[in-house]
């Protein structure tokens, strides 16, 4: 799982884009190792965490959850369940 913080108040960068170009670079790896499985990754811009989902070159991003309300119980169980995810994955491969 791939990662990207900025800080909230005045930051002009654009951290999906930081994040797929990432993902990106992950992917190849992979895929010069011979693993085929989706990529999951998250940006944090302040208090709001977005989940990113990145699978041969197409990607799919959540809604923002604030991280300062009742969202912090939906952040920890995306986290939790993207653990289960990648387990899942290295099982089929056999790792």
């Amino acid at each position: 799982t791939l990662h990207e913080y900025k800080p909230e108040p005045g930051y002009t960068g654009y951290p999906l884009g930081q994040l797929i170009i990432a993902m990106v670079a992950a992917q190849k790896r992979n895929e010069a190792e011979g693993i085929d499985l989706p990529l999951y990754g998250t940006y944090v811009m302040g208090r709001f965490f977005f989940f990113v989902y990145f699978y041969k070159n197409q990607y799919a991003q959540s809604l923002a959850f604030d991280a300062t309300q009742e969202d912090i119980f939906k952040i920890y169980a995306a986290i939790k369940k993207v653990k289960d995810y990648i387990e899942e994955g290295l099982e089929r491969m056999g790792r």
